[in-house]
């Protein structure tokens, strides 16, 4: 999934579930990765990584389909890897702390919503997610103070 192209070409989403019982998010960040055919334009596809209490992370994101994927890893570096895109840089923005169960977040989260770009777009998407969680406003454009992850 973390390398595919600026269509995706993928039409079904799915949501995937951490280990373990009661699991809460605990942090979230914006994770920024850059499409290569819009580099000037300085276009990116968003997704949102979840720090989990059990020790893992998810990332949760909207594609130009409209199909949401929501996936779990082992490290901050595998969850950051799974946003879909066509470039070998990720950046990273803070949005901070949160408390929320994860069956109530994984409940609220699509399969599949509407894609209207700069309406309903993966930024958007990433955008409702970091209010939902943190209570914080998300911009034009992340902060980028998280650090950055090349392939």
């Amino acid at each position: 999934m973390g390398s595919s192209s600026s269509s995706f070409g993928m039409e079904n989403g799915h949501k995937h579930s951490p280990k373990g019982d009661n699991v809460k998010i605990v942090y979230a960040w914006i994770c920024l990765r850059t499409m290569k055919q819009w580099w000037k334009a300085g276009a990116n596809h968003w997704s949102v990584i979840l720090q989990l209490d059990n020790g893992q992370y998810a990332c949760t994101q909207k594609v130009d389909t409209g199909a949401v994927f929501t996936d779990v890893a082992d490290s901050l570096r595998g969850a950051v890897f799974l946003t879909c895109g066509d470039s070998n840089t990720f950046r990273l923005s803070q949005y901070g702390t949160c408390n929320e169960s994860w069956k109530r977040f994984y409940d609220r989260v699509p399969i599949y919503d509407d894609y209207i770009l700069f309406f309903n777009d993966c930024q958007n998407y990433a955008r409702d997610i970091i209010k939902y969680l943190t209570g914080k406003t998300v911009g034009c454009y992340p902060i980028e103070n998280g650090g950055e992850f090349k392939l």
